[in-house]
């Protein structure tokens, strides 16, 4: 891997790893809570971010098979 897009990949990598560690002593209510009624609680988030990712890794995967 380059060294640029490695050191971006492991930058958001701990991102995402301390993210779910300060969601440890939440509650399922407060992971399911929408702090309004137009706005997604935690979870929603959370399986946003989580497809968004495995799309995100399904394409380059694609791609690299492609070649």
């Amino acid at each position: 891997m380059l060294k640029s897009i490695e050191k971006q990949f492991l930058q958001f990598e701990n991102q995402r790893i301390n993210t779910l560690h300060g969601l440890n002593g939440l509650t399922a209510e407060q992971l399911s809570t929408k702090p309004d009624l137009g706005s997604w609680n935690i979870v929603q988030v959370l399986e946003h971010l989580y497809l968004s990712e495995l799309a995100s890794y399904q394409y380059m995967k694609k791609k690299i098979e492609a070649k």
